[in-house]
């Protein structure tokens, strides 16, 4: 039942049969996994893409390597869907993949390579997820700083205190909030600069930030 660009409308979520068969599939429980996988080799693409999606709903193991190997589909929507499966699968061994699809060419699969890896909550990451603050898209720069906020990670705050600089304010409130959650002292600084920020949204993530640091070095600041 899958057709490209099939099934949308209303003023839900855009959804299509063939989007509504994998989540069927998908609470049908194991049974479903076999199918699935077949369905991920199979064309159209956009049957793919469905079966991506519908395995990282399963959240089965066995769906791993697949998923990894269609991280490289000649069709981007199918390896955005696939990074998005693997961030359900939470498992440290698609770190490395998903890593090298942060600089994939479109910029949805960058994005959601960069929310998996948030999801997955690996260290290693970090360097690469740094990268990515300098993207050239904005949601995939604030999808990262997300992402470093998520693993925790000390080494991420450089970059951070320099994303909240960046042009767009959901990439410097993103920035913020993720020094907040790793509550180090580096971070007092640029979140204390970031409280005369334009955007309110940013001025009230840095003041949370800062109270998650409990430093109190940020009272005068």
């Amino acid at each position: 039942v899958c057709r490209d660009h099939w099934g949308f409308g209303g003023h839900r979520e855009p959804t299509s049969p063939g989007k509504e068969a994998a989540v069927a599939l998908a609470d049908i429980g194991r049974a479903s996994l076999k199918p699935l996988l077949a369905a991920l080799e199979s064309n159209p693409w956009v049957a793919r893409k469905h079966a991506a999606f519908g395995l990282g709903l399963l959240e089965d193991p066995q769906a791993l390597d697949p998923l990894m190997k269609t991280l490289g589909d000649e069709v981007g929507e199918v390896r955005q869907q696939s990074a998005w499966a693997l961030g359900m699968l939470e498992d440290r061994q698609s770190v490395a993949a998903l890593s090298e699809t942060l600089a994939d060419e479109y910029a949805p699969a960058r994005k959601h390579s960069a929310w998996a890896l948030g999801m997955i909550e690996d260290p290693s990451a970090v360097e690469a997820l740094v990268t990515v603050l300098r993207d050239e898209d904005p949601s995939v720069r604030s999808q990262a700083a997300w992402a470093l906020g998520m693993i925790e990670d000390r080494a991420a705050v450089p970059g951070l205190a320099a994303a909240l600089n960046d042009d767009t304010p959901k990439v410097r409130s993103n920035a913020a909030w993720a020094l907040g959650m790793i509550e180090d002292s580096g971070g007092v600084e640029p979140l204390a600069r970031a409280l005369r920020d334009a955007e309110p949204k940013v001025r009230a993530q840095a003041a949370w930030a800062l109270g998650m640091i409990e430093d109190k070095a940020a009272v005068s600041g």
